[in-house]
């Protein structure tokens, strides 16, 4: 059964004693409930933004010549914003195409990261340029796992506009690191709250 409750949407859950209240898309708080419901809200959508690498050239927000850009978890693929600068361009207003296959290859990536479990390095990246790419319109990658296994991943991403329109298609194989490896990447991203953390349960088992 669920009721709507001042924009939240809530749902009867029989036989539990507490609940889960989901802010901007993100789990905010679990906390104990003497009815047994569950509350979520419903003007929200699902979307969990990945951590970032200080220096990396697509994410990190010390590089000032870098994109800053984040990725973010929606409809279970990775996700991210290009919202180019002119120094970013390799001629007036077309973004050059080393930077657009590096948000695909990273947007790829973290795409396998998220289903094995680990971080991945990139074994082979094939990119077909539909269109060049503007500088004054924003763009939209998405990136989801084709098929995978515990130590391979190959991933498909496009780069799109709002109307849908794709510009750069690409598709690459990634291969797991160590758990070692992993780990060792992991101490080094920066988590915001709310973020997902794809190697919690890793390091939780070693």
């Amino acid at each position: 059964m669920s009721h709507g409750v001042k924009g939240l949407l809530l749902l009867d859950i029989r036989g539990d004693t507490h609940y889960t209240l989901v802010h901007r898309g993100r789990i905010a708080k679990k906390l104990a409930f003497d009815n047994g419901k569950l509350f979520m809200e419903t003007a929200t959508s699902s979307i969990q933004y990945l951590p970032i690498s200080a220096p990396c050239f697509v994410c990190g927000k010390d590089n000032e010549a870098g994109l800053q850009t984040r990725f973010y978890v929606e409809g279970g693929a990775v996700k991210a914003k290009l919202n180019p600068q002119p120094h970013h361009c390799g001629y007036e207003n077309v973004v050059h195409g080393g930077v657009v296959v590096a948000i695909l290859d990273e947007g790829m990536g973290w795409a396998g990261s998220l289903v094995i479990k680990r971080m991945c390095y990139t074994a082979e990246l094939k990119v077909r340029y539909l269109k060049p790419v503007p500088a004054d319109k924003e763009m939209t990658l998405v990136t989801e796992v084709i098929r995978s296994t515990k130590r391979l991943t190959h991933s498909k991403g496009s780069i799109m506009d709002d109307s849908g329109e794709v510009y750069v298609h690409g598709e690459g194989r990634f291969i797991a690191l160590s758990v070692k490896e992993t780990l060792l990447v992991d101490d080094h991203l920066i988590y915001h709250e709310g973020d997902a953390r794809p190697f919690d349960e890793l390091r939780a088992s070693v």
